[in-house]
């Protein structure tokens, strides 16, 4: 597969959200499980408008830079990176790439390129966040061979 980087473009998004959904599916359905039929509606009411919602609002966002991964005139991945510089923070605040295209080094390469952007913007700081329940195994240890540190955090639920 022959995958190329550019900036991301208005007219990407369509394909964008089609990858953002299909590569979260897993994520929501392991939330599903591990927060139960009481919790899991309250907490994600209607994921897929939530996860197109959050990915919408980001790109509106100033300093924020989109890359997308495409292969065969085809959107397969993307990142989503802001940069603060008051703080000189850059966050991967989104990286996807779709379940087709797994395993062809693509989360590495789009990681490796959100990190150029901060070094290119001056950032000091990178930083993410992500799960850590089984689905996003993956994600956790591309970001850990990429040089990021973890830190141990939980998020507790009860319904009430």
């Amino acid at each position: 597969m022959t995958v190329t980087l550019r900036p991301g473009r208005k007219e990407d998004m369509p394909g964008i959200q089609l990858v953002n959904l299909a590569a979260f599916r897993p994520i929501d359905e392991s939330f599903a499980e591990i927060l139960g039929s009481d919790i899991y509606p309250l907490v994600y009411p209607d994921w897929q408008a939530s996860q197109q919602g959050e990915l919408a609002q980001l790109v509106e966002k100033p300093n924020v830079t989109i890359v997308v991964a495409e292969a065969d005139s085809l959107v397969v991945g993307f990142v989503v990176v802001e940069l603060n510089n008051e703080t000189k923070v850059g966050e991967v605040c989104m990286l996807a790439v779709h379940p087709d295209a797994r395993r062809n080094g693509i989360g590495a390469k789009l990681n490796e390129i959100a990190l150029q952007v901060m070094v290119d913007a001056g950032m000091k700081l990178a930083e993410l966040g992500t799960g850590g329940d089984l689905a996003h195994a993956a994600a956790r240890r591309s970001y850990e061979r990429a040089g990021y540190t973890g830190a141990p955090l939980v998020r507790y639920y009860k319904a009430l």
